[in-house]
């Protein structure tokens, strides 16, 4: 395979893509990756709120945040149209109960996993490996399991706040950083 050439051809399709389309493109690198909490490497490994940050970080934006800081104060606009083939949209799975998530017990409303939106009713859930499931998919196996289901989309003025405060800029990879030229 001629990669200088294939890269050529990516780099000018990003240069047409919208927002979405890059950020669906760069998610979309992450399938079939192996699960490793707190990594976010698109060509290696990552967790589940890397399989959004990182698409957001590889677009220029500086946010590395879990997925409940996620779901808080960047996805803080409900879906209405689960369809759109404009917005930024990921699912979140909230606890109805304490749970113990990662080492620590979390309380009632706390979202524990994100799922990035990546085409109609599919996500890119980040599981061992990370993979393409359906929305049905996912919601039915979270739901058994004692959780909300929310469907959220990107509400920019939010990422473009916390992209300049670089609040939410937690533990990033070193190797993301080099991927974006920082």
């Amino acid at each position: 395979m001629n990669f200088k050439r294939y890269a050529r051809a990516m780099e000018a399709r990003w240069e047409k893509a919208s927002m979405r389309e890059k950020f669906e493109m760069i998610a979309l690198d992450y399938d079939n990756l192996k699960y490793r909490g707190g990594r976010e490497t698109p060509f290696d490994e990552g967790d589940c709120s890397a399989t959004v940050s990182g698409p957001l970080y590889l677009m220029g934006y500086d946010i590395r945040a879990t997925a409940d800081a996620l779901y808080r104060e960047i996805f803080t606009d409900k879906v209405t149209d689960y369809e759109s083939r404009d917005d930024i949209m990921a699912v979140f799975y909230i606890t109805k109960m304490p749970r113990e998530h990662f080492g620590r017990t979390v309380p009632v409303g706390t979202a524990t996993h994100v799922a990035p939106v990546v085409g109609r009713y599919v996500v890119l859930n980040a599981f061992d490996p990370i993979d393409l499931w359906t929305t049905k998919a996912v919601y039915e196996y979270y739901n058994k399991r004692g959780f909300d289901v929310v469907w959220r989309k990107l509400n920019f003025a939010q990422l473009i706040l916390h992209h300049d405060a670089k609040d939410l800029l937690w533990g990033l990879d070193e190797e993301l950083r080099k991927l974006r030229g920082c």
